[in-house]
């Protein structure tokens, strides 16, 4: 169907996808901190791991953001946000009591905090007794969403941006000067700004306020995901349907550029780089998903429903696969193949042949009804 926009549900499928090798990757990065870490390192690791991590976490928002424009919530705003509020938060509480407390478990076990003990841990952790310092990541709160922050935040974000749709509606159906640049224009006037203000916030603002996923006091990350998040709402409004076109048109010389930049980046470590780099894959890896992914024989835009499930349980397998392979010294090699295939492979089962024949599992895991994003009529 003309109306339907697979790319962004086959994106949504290879930025979870890249999400959960680059957490395999963790393992392996030699001088990066993580809940476990290898014995082993990767010396090259490290600069495969700068290329991805500058955009895939501005990808995914972006990707929401576009997600939310598509599904036209100014239609009942308040029913949108109640949808929102069960999808979101509710798989968001069932993995924080469910899944997400073995990963602190094994952290903690690692970091020798703890004595090994599930059962007693689980008891401690539920009745949010105090941990020793730096026993795993949210112990000084007692407890912790670990990889899911993107939850919370992209609820939070849903709810600020419909908040201010509401209140400037009737602005923006007014003829404002902006309106009238033409869509490809007004898009590089925004990519040009956020690149400003992108760059402001990594230079003057994360410095004395580095992230922390605990929703509350992230300085730096709340104005730097948002800014993302309705850029990519503005690319999925009527008004910018012009402008995948020009992306698509452009996307190989938009990545030539990316990669000089990205080489350029490896040998000036210059803020404006890495912001110019973030902005230019962003876009190359738009233009080529609009190009190659909206058709709807795109294989990959199926398996958009899996994703949510796959995300939730990800970590906690490469974490407790982790903590039983590392033991065994079996070098990086045999060692990596273990946790990515054991990864994908207990995702992939659990998924198939767990969450999808027990209906009363999916809410809790976020296996909603089968759906592809739709552009607007």
């Amino acid at each position: 169907m003309k109306n339907r926009r697979y790319d962004i549900d086959a994106l949504r499928v290879l930025a979870f996808g890249i999400l959960i090798l680059y957490h395999c990757g963790m393992l392996y990065v030699p001088g990066w901190s993580w809940h476990i870490k290898s014995s082993h390192s990767a010396e090259g690791l490290a600069t495969l791991m700068q290329f991805v991590n500058a955009w895939r976490m501005p990808l995914l928002f972006l990707i929401s953001g576009a997600a939310i424009a598509f599904a036209a919530p100014e239609r009942n705003l308040s029913r949108f946000i109640r949808q929102r509020a069960f999808r979101i938060l509710f798989p968001l509480l069932m993995a924080m009591i469910f899944t997400v407390p073995l990963q602190a478990y094994v952290q903690a076990v690692a970091n020798h905090s703890i004595e090994p003990g599930l059962l007693s841990f689980l008891v401690r952790y539920f009745t949010f007794q105090p941990w020793p310092a730096g026993a795993f990541d949210g112990a000084e709160v007692g407890f912790t969403w670990n990889h899911l922050w993107y939850l919370p935040y992209l609820f939070m974000y849903t709810v600020l941006l419909l908040a201010v749709i509401k209140l400037v509606h009737g602005v923006l159906t007014k003829p404002l000067f902006i309106l009238k640049i033409p869509a490809a224009w007004r898009f590089m006037l925004i990519y040009i700004g956020l690149g400003l203000f992108v760059t402001w916030l990594k230079m003057c603002v994360k410095p004395n306020f580095p992230e922390t996923h605990a929703l509350y006091n992230d300085v730096f990350a709340h104005p730097y995901y948002f800014s993302f998040f309705c850029v990519g709402y503005w690319l999925g409004r009527p008004a910018a349907n012009s402008v995948w076109g020009s992306l698509s048109q452009y996307r190989v010389s938009l990545l030539l550029l990316a990669l000089g930049c990205f080489v350029l980046m490896q040998t000036y470590q210059m803020i404006p780089l890495h912001s110019v780099y973030t902005l230019l894959m962003l876009a190359t890896i738009l233009g080529f998903g609009y190009h190659h992914l909206n058709d709807r024989e795109n294989k990959l835009a199926r398996f958009s429903r899996a994703v949510f499930p796959w995300y939730i349980l990800h970590q906690t397998y490469i974490v407790l696969l982790a903590y039983l392979v590392l033991p065994l010294q079996l070098g990086l090699w045999a060692e990596a193949f273990i946790v990515i295939v054991g990864t994908f492979m207990g995702c992939w089962v659990t998924y198939r042949y767990i969450l999808l024949p027990l209906p009363i599992l999916h809410a809790a895991f976020g296996i909603f009804s089968r759906h592809t994003t739709r552009t607007h009529r």
